[in-house]
């Protein structure tokens, strides 16, 4: 570091009044800024410790060749620790350490960017360590493993902290792991987070330069002039611990409708790409965009690991910050797999081809597609058995269930659904067993006696069988809405203030009415799914749709069994395999750990959590799962501008979604609008659209998504491999391509 930056830094901290002492084994910066999020510093009324690249002198400055794979050449740095990854196609060279990189030259960085940083944080105080220092490195035939010996002082505290990372090339990907077994909490100091090779996350401004993020659907950070601003984005994948407060004044987190699904992330430069799938360590995982403010300096997307959650909160007084603290940091493995595109490839639709393939290598899914050929798309509708009102009494939460859909009505559904040409029918069937909606402790499927029991259950399903068409009984696998004593007794997992960690969800029939409930421990959740599937003495079987676990994840921070986040995810991974034995899954939300044994996937994210200048969203999540199973967004009839969710849904390839009731629209009971749920409102505007729908997706329902592009103004082109393009229509006037006509606020399936 040049000496007018470490002069900067330290005049930074004199004015915090923390000096901290810098060596040749560690440059500390004061974590007041956040190295994340330079708009944080601003805040904090601090400058950025920007360092501007000279004398980069690329792989001249020290590299040697590790290995080649015939695609990628690795290269190490002895003297700094640094990795470099060429490119064998084009040349392209990628540089963990940005002051090597010639390309970078003159560019400003505005925060620490290193191989590795560690951020430690003591009392409200964080330090953040990067690995400039003491390393040892050994460089095997096909891989090159570094210990990164971290060093820190503070007044007369002084301590150490050893990380081990392997960079190693396989399959034409270039990984990082790192072994986090020694990150030990030392005199105070816990290790909060820790960050991988931001150095290769970091690019120059351009007209088609981005930076991919995975919000919701995908998004792109567009790194134009015009966009320059600042922008910063943290998205944490598979949305907010449960477990922790969402912020310092409220009493109870909202809930988070569009989040991150994937774990992923990447950049488009000039010609060149690169895709990030975070392997593992991907529950601990937020992935942190900033947007360059100048034209001199540079944006970034990298991904940092939160080893040591806190949380703090304002009390009821209004008067003090309160902070907790597991009793030990993430010890397992972080591991990143890194995919490099160049020229005709650097586009999003390359990266998601891309993405797919790591993530069947990575068993997040299976190369053996879900869905049965032959069949047309296929219709996912949610009918509500019963639903209610929730009140409190004599301390319990109660509900007040009254049935809107019995089976017998819901066959009458599916016989007029027939009649008007809808076929290949999927019936989530919420609230179908006892309870209702939220149901309690329901260790066994016991489907409601008012509905018609297991008898008029099986019956419905015999007859959507007949028809080719499936049945999923929606059931929670993770939570409970019964808050009695002797419900939640040793059951509940805990948040990290010794409570009970607690969910919130909303009644679908009254949106208004939402419902707390809490989140079951590892022991609770696996009693559940084994009393489901195994003390059930009938040997019929049927589809489940399973509510929570692709949709909420959490830490369990139960002094007695702890388990981190990412413990929890792959108890809850092997949960929903667990419960796809001899029956078909579907999937609300869709977080990629519980996609394996997918056949349906509902309430997919098919848009961006967020809307600024330069900042669009786009079909990545589809791109990536389509032709392997079935998937559709929130229920059309639910949304605001359903006309323009009917266009979504076709453009993003996403079958047509619609949520019903039976009961007449006149009925005071049902707490919606103009009828919204009432299927008789809506059957003739569904059957419509399926038909049109159906024709322009049942050719590609099986295909691979290979290809998406905005063509002109409110004209977007969806590209299948089988050669079929579909072309939506947003805007208010026709539109020619390729000789044909698209229709104003339409859409046109064209095979080639």
């Amino acid at each position: 570091m040049q000496k007018t930056s470490l002069r900067a830094a330290l005049a930074v901290c004199l004015a915090l009044t923390a000096l901290f002492l810098y060596t040749e084994s560690a440059r500390v910066f004061d974590a007041a800024m956040s190295i994340y999020n330079p708009k944080d510093a601003e805040t904090a009324g601090q400058q950025n410790p920007a360092q501007v690249i000279s004398g980069a002198g690329g792989l001249e400055s020290g590299y040697q060749e590790v290995m080649s794979d015939g695609a990628l050449c690795l290269y190490f740095n002895a003297k700094t620790a640094a990795v470099a990854v060429g490119d064998v196609n084009n040349g392209k060279v990628w540089y963990s350490e940005p002051r090597d990189n010639p390309e970078l030259e003159g560019k400003t960085l505005t925060s620490p960017c290193d191989q590795v940083l560690i951020t430690l944080e003591k009392q409200g105080r964080s330090l953040t360590l990067t690995s400039g220092g003491d390393v040892v490195s050994d460089i095997q035939k096909n891989s090159v493993t570094v210990k990164y010996i971290f060093t820190f002082e503070d007044g007369d505290i002084a301590g150490s902290l050893p990380l081990e990372v392997k960079y190693y090339l396989k399959n034409s990907s270039f990984y990082a792991e790192a072994d986090c077994a020694g990150m030990d909490n030392t005199d105070g100091y816990v290790v909060k987070s820790i960050e991988l090779l931001s150095g290769l996350g970091l690019c120059g401004g351009g007209d088609e330069n981005f930076l991919l993020l995975p919000d919701g659907s995908g998004a792109l950070l567009s790194l134009a002039e015009m966009y320059m601003d600042g922008q910063t984005v943290a998205l944490p994948v598979y949305g907010k611990d449960k477990a922790l407060r969402e912020d310092f004044t409220s009493d109870y987190p909202s809930e988070n409708h569009t989040q991150t699904v994937l774990p992923v992330f990447g950049l488009k430069d000039q010609n060149n790409a690169m895709l990030c799938v975070i392997e593992s360590g991907d529950a601990l995982a937020t992935v942190h965009a900033a947007r360059a403010a100048k034209e001199h300096e540079l944006s970034s997307v990298s991904a940092s690991f939160l080893l040591t959650p806190c949380d703090k909160f304002i009390n009821a007084a209004g008067t003090r910050a309160v902070e907790y603290l597991p009793p030990e940091p993430y010890r397992g493995v972080v591991r990143l797999c890194y995919r490099f595109l160049s020229e005709s490839s650097a586009n999003y639709s390359s990266m998601a081809v891309a993405c797919r393939e790591e993530l069947m290598r990575a068993e997040f899914l299976l190369s053996i597609p879900a869905i049965e050929d032959g069949l047309p798309v296929p219709m996912n509708i949610a009918l509500v058995g019963q639903s209610g009102r929730a009140y409190d009494f004599l301390g319990s939460r109660k509900f007040s269930n009254r049935r809107k859909t019995s089976f017998p009505q819901a066959e009458d559904i599916v016989k007029r659904s027939l009649a008007k040409g809808i076929s290949n029918i999927n019936i989530r069937y919420v609230g179908s067993l006892k309870g209702g909606v939220f149901n309690g402790q329901t260790n066994k499927m016991i489907f409601d006696r008012g509905l018609g029991g297991r008898p008029g259950f099986m019956n419905l399903q015999n007859y959507l069988t007949q028809h080719k068409s499936g049945i999923y009984a929606d059931l929670n696998l993770l939570s409970v809405y019964d808050t009695s004593p002797q419900a939640i007794f040793d059951k509940s997992a805990k948040a990290i203030s010794d409570t009970d960690a607690v969910i919130f969800a909303q009644n679908p029939v009254d949106p208004d009415n939402v419902v707390p409930g809490y989140m079951l421990g590892a022991d609770a959740m696996q009693k559940r799914v084994e009393q489901m599937l195994y003390t059930n003495t009938s040997k019929e079987t049927f589809g489940m749709s399973i509510a929570d676990a692709g949709k909420y994840l959490y830490s369990d921070y139960n002094s007695a069994a702890p388990m981190n986040r990412q413990q929890m995810r792959d108890k809850v991974a092997k949960l929903c395999e667990t419960a796809s034995v001899n029956n078909k899954i579907m999937i609300d939300t869709g977080n990629a750990y519980s996609l394996k044994r997918a056949s349906v996937i509902v309430n997919q994210p098919l848009s961006a959590s967020r809307s600024f200048a330069g900042y669009e969203d786009i079909p990545f999540l589809q791109m990536v799962l389509h032709g392997i199973a079935d998937y559709s967004g929130a229920p059309i009839n639910m949304q605001e501008d359903w006309q323009t969710a009917m266009l979504r849904a076709v453009e993003y390839g996403a079958a047509p979604s619609f949520m019903w009731v039976y009961a007449p629209e006149e009925d005071k009971n049902i707490q919606v609008k103009a009828g919204l749920l009432s299927y008789t409102a809506w059957l003739s505007i569904a059957a419509e659209y399926y038909k049109d729908a159906s024709e322009a997706l049942s050719g590609v329902r099986s295909e691979r998504f290979i290809r998406h592009e905005k063509v002109a103004s409110g004209l977007y082109c969806s590209h299948y491999d089988n050669g079929t393009r579909i072309y939506v229509n947003y805007s208010g006037e026709s539109q020619e391509v390729e000789g044909y006509t698209v229709d104003a606020r339409s859409f046109r399936m064209i095979k080639y």
